[in-house]
Order: C-alpha cells, then sequence, then structure tokens
C-alpha cells in the first residue's frame, strides 16, 4: 500500500476538499468555519434532510447535497464527528417551513453531537427530527449494545427520503419512509487494505 501523499499533513485537507466540491457546482456554497455544504437554491416550503458525519468517507457527505437529496451536510475532521455547533448551523443555513429530518450513521460520537443538535434546534423552534442508520449486516441485530454501524446502506435511505421532500412530502411522510427504508436494508463492507491518514504513521493509521 502506498503511504505517498499530494498532501504530507492533515492540516487543512477538509476544506480543501470542501472548496474543490462547490467550485464545480455553482448550485451549492460553503460555510467554510463551519465545514457546512449546502443548497443555495433549497426551497424552504419544503422538508430539508441534513446528514453528515466524520471526513474521509467521500463522496459522503458533501457529494450528496443537491436536488432530491440532501440540503445540506457537514463534515468534521478525518474520522472524527462534526461538532453539535456545526450541526445546528447547518440547520439554521436551510431552515424549513416543514422541518428538517437529520440522518446518521450510528457511530458514537455522530449519535451525541447530532442528538445533542437535534435537541437545542427543538429548543430553538424548530421542528426537527433523526434517523439513525444501521445497516452492517455482519453484526446482528441483536449482536452488540450498540447495534449495527451505518454503512453505504445509508445512502439509499437520503435518496428516497431526498426524492420525497423534493416531491413535497410532509414532514411525517419523508420521516416515516426514511425509517422504513433504513429498517430494510443491510450492507457490508470490504477493503483491499487500511487506510493510511496523510500525517500518521503507519502503525496510528
Amino acid at each position: 500500500m502506498s503511504k505517498r501523499h499530494l498532501f504530507d499533513s492533515p492540516d487543512g485537507l477538509v476544506n480543501k476538499a470542501l472548496r474543490g466540491i462547490i467550485s464545480y457546482n455553482p448550485s451549492l456554497a460553503l460555510d467554510e468555519a463551519n465545514r457546512v455544504v449546502f443548497d443555495t437554491r433549497f426551497d424552504k416550503s419544503k422538508v430539508s434532510v441534513i446528514s453528515g458525519g466524520g471526513s474521509g468517507h467521500e463522496p459522503a457527505w458533501s457529494g450528496y447535497v443537491g436536488t432530491n437529496l440532501l440540503s445540506a451536510s457537514v463534515a468534521g475532521d478525518i474520522f472524527a464527528s462534526p461538532s453539535t455547533r456545526q450541526i445546528l448551523s447547518a440547520i439554521e443555513q436551510v431552515p424549513s417551513d416543514k422541518g428538517t429530518i437529520l440522518v446518521i450513521t450510528n457511530y458514537t460520537g455522530d449519535c451525541l453531537h447530532f442528538g445533542l443538535a437535534n435537541e437545542k434546534a427543538r429548543a430553538r423552534g424548530h421542528d426537527c427530527r433523526m434517523i439513525i442508520c444501521g445497516d452492517d449486516v455482519s453484526v446482528g441485530k441483536r449482536g452488540s449494545l450498540v447495534g449495527r454501524r451505518g454503512l453505504a446502506g445509508q445512502l439509499g435511505v437520503l435518496k428516497v427520503m431526498g426524492g420525497a421532500a423534493g416531491a413535497g412530502g410532509s414532514l411525517d411522510q419523508v420521516y416515516d419512509l426514511g425509517v422504513a427504508f433504513s429498517e430494510q436494508i443491510v450492507s457490508i463492507a470490504a477493503s483491499l487494505d487500511h487506510c493510511h491518514v496523510p500525517g500518521r504513521t503507519e502503525h496510528g493509521a
């Protein structure tokens, strides 16, 4: 496995990648301070669907922002959840008259930070809900205290929810569809080797 990189340090890599995303898509904008990519054409009369997580899983999640998919995404550091403050900024960037749904994968940091953001957004008057996707079929439904990890199956959930929201579905309709799809999909991860993060030794990768 090659350990050479175009960038030898992880410093600034996330913002560089996000600036690249919006450079070729004029309908997207970037809140660089909070690493939020959002759709400038978002229609506030429709449900907003937001997702995010640790960077390093591209094209997730910034690559999924657009019509009939995500209204906004929020990026953390490499393999680290975004903060509650960042997630709240994403909610504020795409306010909806119908409500907002946060759709995340089942990892401890994401569940904690998105969960706190969900509660704070509701306290601020947003009609906000959250769906946690856990589709890793290698873990039995009752085989782990924290449940199945969220993997690529989440993309299907995001697509059907984004399409339903784009078609004008109500908050209940979009949410119920996302829950139903999430409960029926499974996936499994495979790789040729482990990844290597710039700036880390092979042992710490």
